[in-house]
């Protein structure tokens, strides 16, 4: 499912969001003209399915009428926000009938909230009930999904949440929020969450970033009942800007980024990025993915790619010496 990015700042001051841009470099909305291009452009390469990003999506001052038009374009349109909405705005989303509407609200731990946005939050999640999943980004090594076990039981949400690990923009030198070496006590808590979650009959979906080895045998087959099921992913999840360049993925923004204009279809915008970037899996976790037969056999799509460029110097500077050359 591509994502298509409607403005690039947020209403939440965290350290650690998945999505988190390059804060300096000011704040922007997209145009109603690109935004209805980027829609287009998806729809003409027979995609069925959208995603509306940030930033905080709906900051955008016409974030209902781009939503409308998303709405009836494509058969399913899913929103990614952090719930922190004005409540005139939640309450008109509550409203919205369409069946293919849902939302996927990154929700933090309780504490990291005032009260002011904690009100808003729930009073999102009251309006718009079992439209929304939750997800949440791991950031530490323990970590806590009771309240999320709360407001989904509270608030009547879909019953699974997604789960991913939170990973800095590469090339930005920002700082990692994991080492190799925490991978395993990771993986041990994500285990402890999931169980106390299968109990209340709520199930974990695992988001890209994850391998194989970060668990036990044992785990897995934890994960295999307990959860949605295990699975490892780093394909390209294209991300269309404000200014209609598409980018691999949001680990990966700003890195040998691609002009819309420059395809005929999101096909081969996959196949491209695909081309250019799959040899880096090689160089993997600590040289574990270089002999690694789950990698080989395609088990396991090994570290993520932001993580593999930050961890290994001058690759980025290779990458983009070959896009200058390239581009001449």
């Amino acid at each position: 499912m591509p994502n298509v990015m409607l403005t690039d700042y947020c209403n939440q001051n965290c350290s650690y969001c998945f999505a988190k841009k390059m804060m300096d470099e000011g704040k922007g909305n997209i145009s109603t003209g690109n935004f209805k291009r980027a829609i287009d452009f998806i729809v003409k390469s027979g995609e069925k399915k959208i995603g509306l990003i940030g930033g905080e999506p709906t900051l955008h001052p016409d974030f209902l009428e781009l939503l409308g038009y998303a709405l009836g374009k494509v058969k399913t349109t899913l929103l990614f926000t952090n719930g922190i909405i004005e409540k005139d705005i939640s309450e008109k989303l509550g409203d919205v009938g369409d069946e293919g509407f849902f939302v996927l609200l990154n929700l933090n731990g309780k504490s990291a909230y005032s009260s002011r946005k904690l009100e808003l939050v729930e009073h999102t999640l009251k309006c718009l009930g079992e439209k929304v999943s939750l997800g949440y980004n791991i950031h530490t090594t323990e970590f806590d999904l009771n309240f999320h076990l709360e407001m989904i039981m509270k608030y009547g949400l879909n019953k699974e949440l997604r789960i991913g690990l939170a990973s800095p923009i590469a090339g930005k030198g920002v700082k990692d929020f994991f080492q190799p070496s925490d991978d395993t006590r990771v993986g041990k808590t994500l285990i402890k969450n999931a169980e106390m979650l299968e109990e209340n009959d709520v199930l974990l979906t695992l988001d890209c970033g994850f391998y194989m080895c970060m668990f036990t045998s044992e785990q897995l087959g934890i994960l295999t009942e307990k959860t949605a099921g295990f699975k490892s992913i780093c394909n390209p999840i294209l991300d269309i800007d404000l200014d209609l360049n598409v980018h691999r993925c949001f680990p990966l923004t700003g890195i040998a980024m691609k002009r819309l204009d420059d395809f005929t279809d999101l096909e081969g915008v996959k196949k491209d990025f695909l081309k250019r970037f799959e040899a880096l899996k090689i160089l993997g976790n600590e040289g574990r993915c270089l002999t690694c037969k789950y990698m080989k056999r395609k088990q396991c799509s090994g570290w993520c790619l932001g993580r593999i460029i930050n961890a290994n110097e001058g690759v980025l500077e290779k990458i983009q010496a070959n896009e200058r050359k390239q581009n001449r």
